[in-house]
């Protein structure tokens, strides 16, 4: 290798590292290695450097114990005089510095089996490169292959060595792994540090390269045939020898079951594989005839006797355990819990397999997670190496790399230490090698310190707030003698969601499961926070009187007190209640006599607004109250106030119950930073009852009702349902219920017929009994819950929507759904926006009853609204003769004046004179008379025919001509020909064949209301380039439907499609579009996103708009492209189809506000989206352009 000179020098260490004596501690369990030094020999190192190298190497061999088990790869130096001789005789040589080929030489010269390399016998292989230049060729290629060959790497720089450069050599982090010295002279101070680091590498790799081997103990049933018992010890036989089974690899154990358990021999009982398979062919069953097979009670007996410590079990020492049962025929009782309570305690695992990144983590792409690890010395090594293992499970399923999935590790004892920070790894494997040999220091427990470290003194409840306050969610799991109380105090909020708990380390597997679910679920909705899931539920909750009572006491620091204004805040912004009177008021932890003052505030409120409103008062405390609250509480009770009380920190339930009236009006949090968190529970309870009102509809509950579910999470099931019962508006002509039970059978409980009152099918959810069996549209909405160990993707199957998915991880966490389901099913998935609505009625040949189906028929349509200034104004016109003018658009400002106004006596009668009425309604739409530049819209109701049918289409059309969307409503004598004229489209036409279906009539005009109230963009002009994938994960049917809906396509390489210039018809648009094929292949969205920067024109003064339609699931990285984008001004928006990777999509959009994916996931909902309303998010079009991504 002339011009290229390296130094090898291979050692191979047999017992154990000497010298001196604080090495001595870290290098005594560190026996066997192979260590590869690595050392320039180019002409950048002088003759005096390298006798100090040589030095340098001398005096680690000497702390080197040299064993004479294998031949050294530079021959014959199997001890340490031979190789000290060895190095005294290196001669130094001239060269140049390519250090990349002498790192390949390195690996496929040194780290051979052929060259002595042990790396098959699970011995750590170690390699250090001393370097003081700068490599004229490539070092990272070369460096990978030897590092993914399962070779740690150490770097010393130097003097002016690369470091840059030796970073990309050594392993990470470099913090541990790389080192850097003046000058060649400083090397001897380094020594003792490097063995340090070397020996805990060495130790910790061991560990990692350790077979864990398995206790496997198999149990067979007892009335088995005689010949499945002759097959059965064959293949057990058979398999103890592919195992080769001992006590010191894997051990077994085997047991037959009838009534009871009969213990043939335990895990402990054989030392060698000869014995086993002697007992083994020896064995009969002995069956006790008459006697049931007890399989229930065998697996019980299984998870207390046969894996523990005493009789054999190495579950302690990590060994994987398998129970293998083989049974004969039905057990006579339910087995499910049992095989459920082994499982729990995680020390029997049923299977294993590759982790890869799963199913629930696929759309949690972007996050920064830092893990915490106790290495306090009450861990102890075994332990510890488990928690390695549940790190390396929980990191094995993210998506990591620089630009989605960050992670870092911070261990501590009496110290914090950082072992890897979010920026340390670009390369997942070499994280997760890193995490097999994660250093252990044993030591105290300081959590407060490690949680103060990790945000950039212990206390851990102030060092825990710091940290979520910084926006940091907290996971906290404790494990076998954790202090629950601290888990609480460090975790964020609900606690259910964020704290976990393990009787033992050997448990933690089968947490994996639960946790990486919730964790991905987490980091998805915390990310893409698109409208809040009540925003939707107060459109009916018109007015309010609400006040807060906040505790103002010694007790709230500065903090605590931004928190609850923050809170109050945000309680604002989100309920967007109509008219409101919210006030706050602090005081001290005097709470009773604050309720005693609150009484006179609500009425002084009332006065203000001339009439009743609802009221509320929210009371905020952190601790007891020295005076009685009950009393006062109970009087603002009987005034009609309803009181909610939220509790922190050291605040009485008792007293919370008292204050408010109703546990369910309770709500505890551990500390002010949790209340963001509950702000949706008030919005909901206060905007339910009125967000149910009107909706009809069939709510039918299908409950698992398998052996798998306990009694007592069968009751919180049917607590779950009384609740969203409760909130729900039950009647003969509201809501219907019904229930059917399900396991391998099923079961109605009751048809969506049968009752229709709350009593009734709340007494009928009482008395329905488990089925305990065996586990196994048009128009129907499907919600989804999961609990505990469900399938996620079958529930998405099952309701169709990801949105409409619930997952928990136990059954106590149903109590937090209740609120959310039952507002989800009664919030509408179209909301009217802003608009101009005037009510055309006709009062010609009507009488007073069927006038009041007219009116209950307008007041059910503005009870669908917002009304005010800025929101939907309403106006109203009736006819006969003459037309007259009622309120216009810009008389009232509120929902109650509204409904105030239409007047409860039926106007004067006469002809009906449609079409004159029709042309007298224009102008009401002007700006003179409240008319805006919004969606306006004209409701026509009718109880007959015109008496001049021919001037009806003249005046119909006009209003159309101003923008005026004409809805006609016909009743009984209406002609239906007519209704049309008047409506333009039938899609705007509604009849009713009697006065009465008017009061119900709202829910079926639902849909064209909304989208009649969505803006339009007259008149404006914009660029608009459609972005569609056409990668494999969107299929041909799929593909035909986004062709339908508008254009552009990319998978490798983009290809222009058209320009933004070629068509100014949509005719022609719309016609190449619907040519465009279809090709398939793999997302690259980085790479469309920037081709299609070239194609928009700045010079046009006009807003840049570009429309994603994707499952953002790229292969590249989205990010600085998309940055790019909105540098330029170009808004992004993405519309979400098919298995949506949100976080890639916001990467893309830069705000959830621009993900369209919220409602609708699947991609034929996205393209019945209405075009108008999205259009009117991103301004009009006057030129296309569609981008191609063809498969190379």
């Amino acid at each position: 290798m002339k011009g290229r000179t390296r130094i090898f020098l291979g050692v191979i260490v047999a017992a154990y590292f000497s010298g001196i004596a604080a090495l001595k501690t870290d290098c005594e369990n560190a026996t066997v290695a192979d260590i590869v030094f690595l050392v320039e020999g180019s002409s950048s190192i002088d003759k005096t450097n390298f006798v100090k190298v040589k030095g340098f190497l001398k005096s680690v061999i000497k702390d080197l114990n040299i064993g004479r088990k294998k031949g050294f790869l530079l021959k014959d130096h199997v001890d340490k005089t031979s190789l000290m001789i060895a190095v005294e005789k290196l001669s130094y040589q001239e060269g140049g510095t390519e250090t990349g080929k002498a790192i390949d030489f390195l690996r496929t010269q040194y780290f051979t089996e052929e060259a002595g390399s042990r790396a098959g016998q699970r011995v750590p292989q170690i390699a250090v490169v001393i370097t003081d230049g700068d490599s004229t060729d490539d070092v990272i290629a070369p460096a990978q292959r030897l590092r993914q060959q399962g070779v740690i790497v150490f770097g010393i720089g130097v003097g002016e060595a690369n470091l840059q450069q030796l970073e990309s050599i050594a392993n990470r982090p470099p913090e541990r792994f790389l080192s850097s010295i003046r000058n060649y002279a400083a090397l001897q101070k380094l020594k003792d540090r490097l063995l340090k680091t070397v020996c805990i590498s060495v130790e910790d790799q061991k560990q990692a390269l350790t077979d864990r081997f398995a206790d496997i103990f198999f149990m067979l049933d007892g009335s088995m045939a005689p010949g499945m018992v002759r097959g059965v010890i064959s293949n057990l036989v058979e398999l103890i020898n592919r195992l080769n089974a001992s006590a010191s690899t894997y051990r077994i154990g085997l047991a037959q079951y009838g009534e009871d358990t009969e213990v043939e021999f335990s895990l402990k009982t054989f030392k060698n594989k000869q014995k086993t398979i002697e007992t083994v062919k020896g064995f009969r069953l002995r069956p006790k005839t008459n006697k049931p097979a007890n399989l229930g009670g065998a697996l019980i007996y299984a998870n207390t006797h046969l894996f523990t410590s005493e009789a054999g079990g190495r579950a302690h020492q990590g060994s994987r355990q398998y129970l293998v049962v083989m049974s004969a025929k039905d057990s006579k009782r339910s087995v499910y819990r049992d095989a459920e309570l082994i499982k729990s305690f995680g020390d029997v695992i049923l299977t294993e397999k590759k982790e890869i990144i799963t199913e629930d983590c696929i759309g949690a792409k972007v996050a920064d997670i830092v893990f915490i690890v106790d290495e306090s010395g009450s861990i102890g090594n075994e332990n510890f190496r488990l928690m390695r293992e549940f790190l390396h499970l929980i990191v094995s399923s993210l998506d990591v790399s620089p630009k989605r999935v960050r992670v870092g590790i911070v261990t501590y004892n009496d110290v914090s230490t950082p072992q890897v920070f979010l920026n340390s790894f670009n390369d997942k494997d070499e994280l997760l090698e890193y995490i097999k040999i994660l250093p252990y220091s044993g030591g105290g427990t300081k959590t407060g310190e490690a949680l103060n470290f990790t945000r950039e003194n212990d206390e851990v409840s102030e060092a825990a707030i710091t940290l979520r306050r910084a926006g940091v969610t907290i996971y906290a799991l404790g494990i076998k003698d954790a202090i629950e109380s601290e888990l609480l105090e460090m975790a964020s909020h609900p606690p259910d969601q964020h704290v976990f708990t393990r009787k033992s380390f050997t448990g933690l597997a089968h947490l994996k499961q639960t946790l990486q679910k919730i964790l991905c679920r987490n980091i998805i909705a915390k990310a893409v926070t698109r409208k809040t899931e009540t925003e939707g539920v107060c459109v009916k909750t018109d007015e309010a009187d609400i006040f807060f009572l906040m505790d103002d006491s010694g007790s709230i620091t500065w903090q605590d007190f931004a928190e609850m204004q923050k809170f109050i805040n945000k309680f604002i912004e989100t309920s967007k209640l109509g008219h409101n009177n919210i006030h706050h008021l602090g005081g001290g932890t005097g709470t009773g006599k604050a309720l005693s003052h609150m009484g006179r505030l609500f009425k002084r409120a009332a006065v203000t607004r001339h009439h009743e409103a609802p009221k509320y008062l929210i009371v905020l405390t952190d601790g007891k109250s020295s005076d009685e609250v009950e009393a006062p509480a109970e009087e603002l009770r009987e005034q009609g106030i309803i009181i909610y009380a939220i509790g922190v920190k050291n605040s009485s339930q008792t007293q919370l119950e008292e204050i408010a009236g109703d546990p369910k009006r309770t709500i505890f949090v551990r500390n002010f930073d949790a209340l963001e968190f509950i702000n949706n529970d008030f919005i909901r309870d206060i905007c339910s009852e009125d967000a149910c009102r009107d909706i009809q509809g069939d709510i039918f509950f299908l409950t698992d009702s398998s052996e798998s579910i306990d009694e007592d999470e069968f009751q919180k099931m049917k607590d779950f349902m009384k609740f969203v019962i409760s909130k729900s508006a039950i009647g003969e002509n509201k809501v219907h219920v019904g229930v059917m039970q399900f396991s391998t059978s099923y079961k109605l409980e009751f048809p969506l017929n049968q009752y229709y009152s709350k009593v009734n099918i709340s007494g009928a959810i009482d008395d329905m009994t488990q089925l305990n069996e065996g586990s196994e549209e048009k128009g129907v909405v499907i919600y989804s819950i999961g609990v505990k160990n469900h399938n996620p993707t079958q529930l998405k199957e099952i309701s169709g929507y990801s949105h409409r998915v619930y997952s928990e991880k136990d059954f106590d966490a149903l109590k937090d759904l209740e609120a959310q389901v039952s507002s989800k099913i009664c919030e509408r998935e179209c909301k009217m926006e802003t608009a101009d609505i005037i009510f055309l009625v006709d009062s010609s040949r009507i009488s007073q009853i069927q006038y009041e189906s007219m009116r209950k028929f307008m007041a059910s349509i503005v009870n669908q609204t917002k009304v005010g200034t800025s929101l939907t104004r309403f106006g109203l016109i009736s006819y006969s003769d003459e037309p007259r003018s009622h309120f216009k658009l810009n008389t009232y400002d509120s929902k109650r004046k509204v409904l105030a106004a239409i007047p409860t006596v039926k106007p004067k009668g006469g002809g009906t004179f449609t079409d004159k009425a029709l042309s007298y309604s224009l102008e009401y739409f002007n700006a003179r008379n409240g008319g805006r530049e919004v969606p306006q819209i004209l409701i026509v109701i009718t109880g007959g025919a015109a008496n001049i049918p021919s001037k009806l289409k003249g005046p119909a059309d006009k209003l159309r001509e101003h923008g005026v969307t004409v809805i006609s409503v016909g009743v009984k004598e209406a002609d239906r020909n007519q209704l049309l004229t008047i409506a333009g489209n039938p899609g705007s036409s509604f009849f009713v064949d009697r006065f009465e279906a008017l009061e119900t009539l709202h829910n079926d005009m639902s849909s064209v209301l909304c989208n009649a109230t969505t803006r339009g963009c007259k008149g404006k002009q914009a660029d608009l380039i459609f972005l569609l994938d056409q990668s494999s994960s969107i299929n041909l049917e799929d593909y035909d439907m986004m062709k339908n809906f508008t254009a552009s396509i990319f998978s490798k390489e983009p290809r222009d499609e058209f320009d933004l210039n070629r068509y100014f018809k949509k005719e022609d648009l719309i016609g190449h579009i619907q040519t465009m094929e279809y090709t398939g292949g793999d997302t690259y969205l980085g790479k469309a996103l920037d081709h299609i920067s070239n194609y928009f024109d700045d010079s046009r003064g006009v807003p840049k708009n570009l429309v994603l339609i994707s499952d953002g699931g790229s292969h590249d990285d989205v990010e600085d492209a998309a940055d790019y984008l909105r540098i330029h001004n170009i808004s992004v928006f993405a519309i979400g189809v098919g298995d949506i990777h949100d976080l890639e999509l916001l990467q893309i959009t830069g705000t959830p506000e621009k993900l369209l994916n919220s409602v609708r996931d699947e991609l034929r909902d996205v393209v019945s989206l209405n075009v108008p309303g999205l259009v009117s998010k991103i301004t009009s079009v006057s030129h296309f352009k569609t981008i191609k991504a063809l498969v190379a």
